[in-house]
């Protein structure tokens, strides 16, 4: 299922997240994403910006409290619908 969380640390294979607002605020990290393999260079994301990912909980450490996820994917958000105008008829003088 996938979530839009702020990265707090990227490494080519591990992903660490903030998911609730508090944490965000904080620059605490709550979620651990292994990614499948290294993400390409033109994927990788920045720190402290928002994204997309996937992934399957693995386990969880409860103090702090951390997911640890496996199997992370990163998706690339959907673009904005198209606007579609209508064309601009002009009357012709006869």
């Amino acid at each position: 299922m996938p979530c839009l969380k702020m990265a707090i640390s990227v490494t080519p294979t591990k992903v660490q997240l903030a998911a609730s607002v508090d944490d965000i605020e904080a620059k605490k990290v709550d979620i651990e994403l292994t990614m499948t393999g290294p993400i390409p260079a033109a994927m990788m994301p920045k720190e402290a910006t928002d994204l997309q990912f996937g992934g399957v909980p693995d386990s969880y450490t409860p103090k702090p409290f951390v997911i640890q996820m496996i199997n992370g994917t990163l998706l690339k958000a959907k673009a904005a619908p198209a606007t579609h105008k209508a064309p601009v008829h002009k009357k012709v003088a006869h």
